[in-house]
């Protein structure tokens, strides 16, 4: 007895659920995903919806195993079915930006990000687009385009803050992506303001001694240091490193990174020369 789409779609995937978990390895995932992209393809011929709904999740598995070539081509595919609703046009655009980005092709993964956001801007859904425009502003800062990465920092910190308030954990991350960005472009004032800002919400999240709060204070100390406050640069770089070394110990690259950067401020390079000088 022929069964409606729904419960097709249903056993379908109940049967790729069932693959999965019987398949103890990820070459087991990958080839219960194709099976399933397979069979879905010959029963929703004429349903593009649910076609699409079926590739997106074969390059969900065949991507959290490592298959990202297959993965991409799942969703490529998934996108070009049929006219995608905007939820879904953006989440697919979204997962190709990030495939892409993280394969270098930035030209594709900017296309795909601007994708995500026209789609958001339809659907009136704003609950990604922050992150969209901080990944966007990463983008073009890559490409050395520093002015569109400063606009788009700019976007991703005002759309945090209108969705989530000014003093959420995420709009002090995204005022320090802006921060460096003003960094790179030699505006110390605001870069100073805004990690200034991020320090402040990071301080009443996670309290004084925590390595989101080191983060900001090593910030800090590098625009200072810009700025020729060596003084100034020294006790924050201080204050960062000790809070980072309780966390993390003193091998780690971060804290390594950190103590160079100290080391390399006018004053303490002397004090070391004037110990090395003594101990000779």
């Amino acid at each position: 007895m022929p069964q409606n789409t729904v419960n097709l779609w249903s056993m379908l995937c109940g049967e790729l659920e069932s693959s999965r978990a019987a398949g103890s390895t990820a070459a087991g995932h990958v080839e219960a995903a194709r099976k399933f992209e397979a069979t879905a393809r010959e029963v929703f011929r004429d349903r593009p919806d649910r076609l699409r709904d079926a590739l997106e999740i074969a390059g969900d598995v065949q991507q959290s195993e490592g298959e990202l070539t297959s993965a991409r081509r799942c969703f490529e595919e998934a996108l070009a079915v049929g006219e995608a609703a905007p939820e879904a046009r953006g989440r697919l655009a979204t997962k190709l930006a990030m495939l892409e980005d993280a394969a270098g092709e930035l030209a594709e993964a900017r296309r795909h990000y601007e994708m995500a956001l026209e789609a958001a801007a339809k659907g009136h859904d704003r609950s990604q687009r922050a992150t969209l425009w901080n990944n966007l502003a990463a983008l073009h800062r890559q490409a050395g385009d520093l002015a569109a990465a400063e606009a788009g920092y700019e976007r991703a910190l005002a759309e945090s803050a209108e969705v989530h308030g000014p003093d959420h954990p995420e709009v002090a991350l995204f005022a320090n992506n802006l921060a460096v960005a003003c960094t790179d472009r030699g505006n110390l004032v605001k870069a100073e303001h805004l990690h200034l800002r991020a320090l402040q919400i990071r301080e009443r999240t996670f309290g004084a001694h925590h390595p989101e709060v080191a983060a900001s204070l090593a910030n800090l100390a590098a625009v200072y240091q810009a700025q020729n406050l060596p003084g100034k640069a020294e006790r924050f770089y201080q204050s960062a490193l000790h809070i980072l070394t309780e966390f993390h110990g003193a091998n780690d690259p971060e804290v390594r990174r950190i103590r160079e950067n100290y080391e390399s401020l006018p004053q303490v390079r002397a004090r070391g020369l004037s110990r090395t000088q003594r101990l000779g």
